[in-house]
């Protein structure tokens, strides 16, 4: 019977995976020249999620329109069979609808800015705002990843009425010049805004999206709560595999935006600049800490608040050299939304990197006020130093 079963197995399905392996080899190539397909993909990948959250009000109202007449029209058994279904399914569908309404999805978390701590930085993003159009930023925060990211938060449940939440690695300002931060936040207010909002864009904030669905649902405790969230930790993941064609294309796009407020060229720079400061923080700067830390050297070090004068004196000319050229030879990860060096590259229209600049004044220091950096920095520092002796501990202890 096991042989029969193998046998069977090898005749049928072992012919279908070969030739879905070969799909997905060619599907990053053909969607690389064909952008419409990236688009029609995305696109087809966001219908289960709209579908999902809208098949439930639509059924709940649908039933409720017609249950009246369902109670009129009853006489027999099977009406009433019916009519009971009904009631069940109606029953159903409003509850479920009931917690999608009334579930706030999580909005990213982080240190929130207002506008004493960071005058110059709001003042930048409403000339941002004025330049490539509404919808604008709702809140600022600070994090500790090195990204720039606008995330979409739906609110009342459905994805379409959001609030937007810029999310600012304090590494990012801390390491990169402030034209350079200037442009990278060009990039992503110009994903959002209203002269350059496109299919990409709308597929592109979809990522962030369901994944806040998936992290809020799973605080739920209700059976409705648990059905949700069951769909959308098989949902998402699938949407960000389907949709990172798309992204790429959206990323390429953003490079383009950033064009309105910086010259080809030195967005170039911006380019190597970001890739250059991510490897030396995550290579060198972040692993060097660890051991400070492991020797206990922590009080004497503040791992954000001497970053930028790390940065400084550490990038030389040969780790700008051997980063960049390690930049340019990686491979593009499958689940990667941002395209390779080499891809952005010749989008712009070149064949080689742009030479970063030395760090001489760093973005923190001109978009953000002088005490709010000095208490932000020191903050954060102390976040650092808790987590790396929270991990100490759970190592030594037996």
């Amino acid at each position: 019977m096991a042989i029969a079963t193998q046998h069977l197995r090898t005749l049928l399905i072992n012919p279908f995976q070969v030739k879905v392996k070969r799909v997905q080899a060619l599907l990053p190539s053909l969607a690389t020249r064909y952008p419409p397909l990236a688009l029609l993909l995305g696109g087809l990948a966001a219908l289960p999620g709209y579908g999902f959250l809208f098949l439930f009000p639509v059924l709940a109202l649908v039933l409720a329109w017609s249950l009246p007449m369902l109670i009129y029209q009853t006489g027999s058994l099977a009406d009433w069979t019916i009519l009971v279904l009904s009631t069940c399914i109606l029953l159903l569908c409003g509850g479920i609808s009931w917690v999608i309404i009334r579930t706030p999805v999580r909005a990213p978390a982080g240190l929130e800015l207002d506008h004493t701590m960071a005058p110059a930085l709001f003042k930048l993003i409403s000339e941002l705002e004025a330049a490539y159009g509404r919808p604008v930023v709702d809140r600022i925060i600070l994090r500790s990843r090195f990204e720039v990211q606008i995330s979409r938060t739906p609110k009342y449940g459905m994805p379409f009425l959001t609030s937007n939440t810029l999310e600012i690695g304090l590494p990012v300002l801390l390491s990169l010049p402030p034209d350079h931060f200037k442009a990278l936040l060009a990039r992503r207010i110009g994903q959002i805004g209203s002269r350059h909002n496109s299919v990409s864009g709308w597929l592109y904030q979809l990522r962030s999206i369901w994944q806040q669905y998936q992290s809020s649902y799973a605080q739920q405790k209700t059976l409705p709560g648990r059905f949700l969230h069951a769909f959308f930790r098989l949902y998402t993941p699938f949407y960000l595999q389907a949709s990172v064609f798309a992204a790429r294309l959206d990323e390429l796009e953003a490079d383009r935006y950033a064009l309105d407020v910086i010259n080809d060229r030195d967005m170039a720079r911006v380019i190597s600049q970001e890739i250059v400061a991510r490897d030396f923080l995550y290579s060198r700067y972040w692993p060097k800490l660890k051991q400070l830390m492991q020797r206990g050297a922590d009080a004497r070090y503040q791992a954000y608040g001497q970053m930028s004068a790390v940065i400084h004196k550490g990038i030389n000319k040969e780790f700008v050299q051997q980063s960049l050229i390690r930049a340019l030879q990686a491979p593009q990860q499958a689940g990667n939304p941002v395209p390779t060096l080499g891809r952005r590259l010749e989008n712009m229209g070149f064949n080689k990197p742009g030479t970063p600049q030395v760090l001489t004044q760093s973005a923190a220091r001109s978009y953000l006020e002088p005490r709010s950096l000095q208490l932000i920095t020191q903050e954060f520092d102390q976040r650092w130093l808790q987590q790396q002796q929270r991990r100490i501990r759970r190592r030594s202890a037996p």
